[in-house]
């Protein structure tokens, strides 16, 4: 993921780690390997959680 390498200069090793918790155990098993997520998508999730 791109963004973790470019994310991770800016922030502390403890904020990086609670958004990788966040992806891998809500988002990325919601959306998967989605590479475009439509805000249909998103309201799905939310009502889901």
């Amino acid at each position: 993921m791109l963004w973790k390498k470019d994310k991770r200069r800016f922030v502390k090793l403890s904020t990086m780690s609670a958004y990788s918790l966040i992806l891998e155990n809500h988002l990325l098993t919601f959306f998967g390997e989605k590479t475009n997520i439509a805000e249909e998508d998103v309201q799905q999730f939310i009502v889901k959680k």
